[in-house]
């Protein structure tokens, strides 16, 4: 589907407030850094700071610079809302962000896990969010990592994490969180602990992933596989969770309680007939819901 001209103007209009948000948590932060850390060539970068955005980008650079600063691909601007995960996650990240330690959480699909963790890097001049699924070998982890900072991420792979390394220890209260970590391959799962070790209590590190991601590092370690019990060990060694203690019941409402939380912050005028249409069509799982919101703003023809 063609990119509208208002989806490029949203877009643009992010990146402009991404690096005022930036420049506000970090005095230090460039638009050098900025431009690396949305992967936009600095020629094309400067233009867009100038506010021209006629054939600058892409139709899919377009697309996945939005998603990545919050915008869908139907051009749409999520409001966060104030739901359980939503402050759990908060909470953590800043608690481990502050403090330069390590953490580990795992907790069921469509909780909004990683909607949380990307609004709270979006915040932040120093944070990497890295969607592990995007980047599972060693060699596009540490180069996503990089890239996300801000840091050059071609040329020899020795040399970007080196310079990266030498870079992180610069920053003011750097981390990295890693999404959908239980996808990462077992070279570039290694490469954690090397990083870990490079910047020993000075980068933060938040780890997430579903309950699959604790079923594997349990097994590999109960297997002795070389690394795991390392990694979780500097990784705070323990299981961080929302819902792991709660029955079905308890489950079931603390779903439902999300949802309305949701979808009230995207649709707030909603009537009780069609919200309540909605989180029945969604079964409350926050991507199905965030489907079914979609459809309700933009019914198909």
């Amino acid at each position: 589907m063609p990119i509208s001209q208002a989806h490029k103007q949203l877009v643009h209009q992010e990146i402009i407030t991404d690096y005022k948000r930036k420049i506000k948590d970090d005095a230090s932060y460039t638009q050098a850094r900025h431009a690396i850390s949305l992967d936009i060539n600095p020629s094309v970068y400067s233009r867009l700071m100038r506010n021209d955005i006629e054939r600058v980008l892409s139709e899919s650079e377009w697309k996945r610079i939005g998603m990545e600063l919050n915008i869908d691909k139907n051009g749409l601007k999520w409001v966060p809302a104030v739901t359980s995960t939503f402050v759990h996650i908060s909470v953590q990240l800043e608690y481990c962000q502050d403090t330069s330690i390590s953490g580990i959480f795992c907790d069921k699909k469509g909780i909004g896990k990683s909607f949380s963790a990307r609004h709270y890097a979006l915040q932040r001049a120093n944070v990497a969010y890295i969607d592990c699924s995007q980047c599972k070998t060693k060699s596009e982890l540490i180069r996503m990592i990089a890239r996300k900072f801000g840091f050059t991420h071609t040329g020899k792979l020795k040399d970007v994490f080196r310079n990266m390394v030498e870079n992180i220890l610069t920053l003011d209260k750097p981390m990295i969180i890693l999404d959908e970590a239980g996808d990462l391959k077992y070279d570039a799962f290694l490469e954690l602990k090397s990083l870990w070790n490079a910047t020993e209590y000075y980068c933060a590190n938040y780890m997430m992933g579903a309950n699959g991601l604790k079923a594997k590092i349990d097994k590999q370690i109960v297997n002795k596989k070389v690394g795991y019990e390392e990694i979780f060990d500097r990784y705070g060694d323990t299981y961080q969770s929302l819902t792991a203690d709660m029955d079905e019941a308890e489950v079931a409402l603390f779903d439902r309680m999300q949802a309305v939380a949701v979808l009230k912050a995207q649709l707030p005028n909603l009537k009780k007939d069609q919200a309540a249409a909605i989180l029945d069509a969604s079964r409350c799982n926050q991507r199905s819901l965030r489907t079914e919101i979609i459809k309700f703003i933009k019914p198909a023809a």
